[in-house]
């Protein structure tokens, strides 16, 4: 940074006149004063040196609700998240508290955003850390300014040196430290700029006019603008001239070539649509007094005459009735049910009242519509909407365009912001990208990647990466959740087959526990039912018992004999596997009832009726 040798910028104080941009035609005293010729829409007027339309780039931008609206979205919409392509977790845990949580870096691109799509031009530079010391001219002592007593004298330091204490002047030194917290991020004010450009060469200089309120500060001596400015600041507001900023960025909207005056400058997207605005303005001043005088009627009361024989103006006070109408007006104010009584009949008049007829909104549409055509952004991106119902051409070719600036976001970030840091710190570099945005078509594209992958037309890599996904990262998770899948259903299965085992042997000891109720020989020794697997073979030379079915049956019938005739059909039931048993049973069931011989008698197939209400035992 130096002191260039232009006065107060390359233009002079008086780079805008009171007079100048009004209308040339100087015999139309009544007619319309326009502001600029630029915005006279019959004239083909262009200002010779655009940044005098960076005032009113930023005149729209607060005024304007589509601009606004177009301006704030195109700039915040590009932005996300900061990727670094780093091995070192440490290396890229202090970037990121530097950049992320320190700067607020997206915060920040956020702003730059704005100055880019408002001005056409962003200026950025960095603020790293200085204190300012006073040395003695004696004894060359160095002191904090902060903790030296002074006194700010035309532009020079004086005081009682702490260390000899000669009294005299003092030579200021600004002596700059590492420290990241105290780094700082600053967009200069384009307004406050100007550019040398050099058409032979293509190089530019770019020029900082010192805002009239730092100056001021600093020629009063304010202590807090005095410690804290870099001394260079104060000899450019001494000579009064303007500061060449060396470190500075300079993100510019291209344009086409110009002369020399304008080249080096961005053009700003409100430009072009520059004389709708004012159109829309003047729109709007007429939709106002449409609003003023249209919208509420004028009311107006006055006897009605009957006929050429009972005129009222001629048999009444015209005094007295309008007295007694006002006193009605208002007892209809205060009771809005409140009943008048008039001696002759009442007419009224209504003027006005046709404002909505008038409304210019349809006009007032248009040229919104055309505002935001003409600015390059589509309507439903400024006005909202569940979808962007553009064609895949413009959508293709909106998505270039926020590619372009992520681009320059990037550029700026990666060579002049991260450089420029590692460089004052002494840090290695970092090599950082940033994470892809979405468009309005990116569930079609993934639908479309995911059916060519399905016919095995594109491989998993390709469409991972088509959406921002890492495959390698994702090949690894995927196997570690494929062996902890595995894991897991071994160990359901082995719980399920632990289960399985302990519900069979509960359920077996029941079953035995229900077979020896009813009888006092083990289940097995019921004998063989009909069909089955054949018996096992005699073991070690051992034959198996003999099994007597009579005194079987008889046990059973005995048993049978005392329980009731619906339960004893229940356990005959059971006993159908082994014919011989059941029959045996049956025969001594009857024998003991007293019942002849029902060998040759069919078995029951029906229960008994059951027993009503009335016959249960109580």
């Amino acid at each position: 940074m130096s002191i260039s040798d232009y006065p107060v910028g390359a233009g002079g104080d008086l780079r805008f006149s009171s007079l100048r941009g009004r209308s040339p035609d100087s015999r139309a005293r009544a007619g319309i004063r326009y502001p600029s010729p630029f915005f006279d829409i019959g004239h083909t007027y262009l200002p010779p040196n655009l940044k005098s339309l960076l005032r009113w780039c930023r005149y729209y931008y607060y005024t304007n609700p589509t601009i606004n609206a177009a301006v704030t979205k195109m700039a915040a919409y590009p932005l996300t998240e900061l990727l670094y392509d780093t091995e070192s977790t440490g290396h890229q845990h202090v970037w990121d508290n530097l950049l992320s949580r320190r700067l607020k870096l997206r915060s920040f691109l956020y702003g730059v955003g704005l100055d880019y799509f408002t001005y056409g031009n962003a200026f950025i530079g960095i603020s790293f850390p200085m204190r300012k010391h006073l040395i003695c001219k004696s004894c060359g002592a160095s002191h904090d300014i902060q903790r030296t007593d002074y006194k700010f004298r035309d532009f020079k330091y004086e005081g009682v040196c702490q260390t000899c204490h000669h009294q005299g002047e003092f030579t200021v030194h600004d002596r700059y430290y590492r420290s990241a917290d105290d780094i700082r991020l600053m967009r200069w004010n384009p307004e406050d700029i100007d550019i040398e450009y050099q058409s032979h060469n293509g190089t530019k200089k770019i020029l900082y006019n010192i805002p009239v309120q730092l100056r001021n500060d600093i020629r009063l001596g304010k202590r807090s603008v005095i410690e804290s400015v870099p001394d260079i600041y104060v000899q450019a507001v001494k000579q009064n001239k303007a500061l060449h900023l060396t470190k500075c960025y300079h993100f510019a909207r291209e344009s086409i070539s110009q002369n020399s005056k304008n080249m080096g400058w961005g053009i700003s997207m409100i430009l072009p649509v520059m004389k709708e605005t004012y159109y829309m303005q003047m729109l709007r001043k007429a939709q106002e007094m449409i609003a003023q005088e249209h919208i509420v009627p004028l009311r107006i009361l006055f006897p009605q005459g009957g006929s050429a024989t009972s005129d009222p103006y001629s048999t009444i006070n015209l005094q007295e009735w309008s007295a007694k109408m006002r006193k009605e007006v208002e007892a209809w104010k205060y009771d809005s049910n409140h009943i008048p009584i008039m001696p002759i009949p009442v007419g009224n008049e209504t003027l006005g009242g046709d404002g909505r007829a008038l409304l210019l909104s349809q006009e007032m549409r248009l040229i919104e519509e055309s505002i935001i055509a003409g600015m390059g952004v589509p309507i439903e991106f400024v006005k909202g909407g569940t979808s962007y119902g553009g064609t895949s051409l413009s959508m293709h070719i909106l998505k270039n365009q926020f590619e372009t600036y992520r681009a320059f976001v990037l550029e700026l970030i990666q060579d002049f912001i991260i450089t420029e840091i590692a460089k004052y710190m002494e840090w290695p570099t970092i090599k950082i990208r940033l994470k892809r945005f979405h468009m309005a078509d990116d569930l079609q594209r993934a639908s479309l990647s995911f059916q060519l992958n399905a016919a095995a037309k594109l491989s998993d890599k390709t469409m991972l990466e088509e959406l921002n996904y890492d495959s390698e990262e994702e090949a690894q998770i995927i196997k570690r959740e494929g062996a902890q899948q595995l894991r897991n259903m071994s160990d359901q299965q082995l719980a399920q087959a632990h289960m399985q085992g302990e519900a069979g042997k509960i359920q077996q000891r029941y079953q035995m526990t229900a077979q020896q109720e009813m009888s006092d020989v083990p289940p097995p020794s019921l004998g063989q039912p009909p069909q089955g697997p054949p018996p096992a073979p005699e073991a070690a030379g051992l034959r198996p018992p003999v099994i007597d079915n009579a005194r079987v049956a008889k046990q059973l019938a005995r048993k049978f004999s005392q329980m009731p005739d619906d339960q004893v059909y229940a356990n005959l039931r059971t006993l159908q596997p082994y014919p011989e048993l059941h029959a045996a049973v049956l025969q001594e069931l009857n024998s003991m009832r007293g019942r002849p011989n029902s060998a040759a008698q069919p078995l029951p197939e029906q229960l008994p009726p059951r027993r009503g209400p009335a016959q249960s035992p109580m």
